[in-house]
């Protein structure tokens, strides 16, 4: 079974916190579902190292590409660990390093 997050209607006031809460779960579940953290190993493992790089091996817009980036390194922090995998965000780049044991 598939379960989508969809939201919709017009979020006119943003001084109010579940309104700014919304928008960005709207924000978050596109750019998870299109910039996902299996693309950005993909991209570290063809030595993709820039942005713009890594935008063009992924189809994508630059832009959406660092927002996807600002997006995992608020969520995340700097560092996360994924699949053995050490990723350390950056908002230009990514670096993934293998986990130490």
């Amino acid at each position: 079974m598939v379960i989508l997050k969809t939201s919709s209607g017009i979020i006119i006031n943003y001084n109010n916190t579940e309104s700014r809460k919304q928008e960005l779960d709207a924000r978050k579940y596109p750019i998870e579902m299109i910039v996902t953290l299996d693309d950005l190993i993909e991209c570290c493992e063809n030595k993709l190292s820039t942005a713009f790089e890594c935008a063009e091996y992924l189809d994508i817009s630059v832009e959406l590409f660092k927002n996807a980036l600002s997006h995992y390194l608020s969520t995340y922090g700097t560092h996360y660990f994924y699949k053995d995998k050490n990723f350390v965000f950056y908002y230009e780049s990514v670096k993934i390093f293998e986990k130490i044991s």
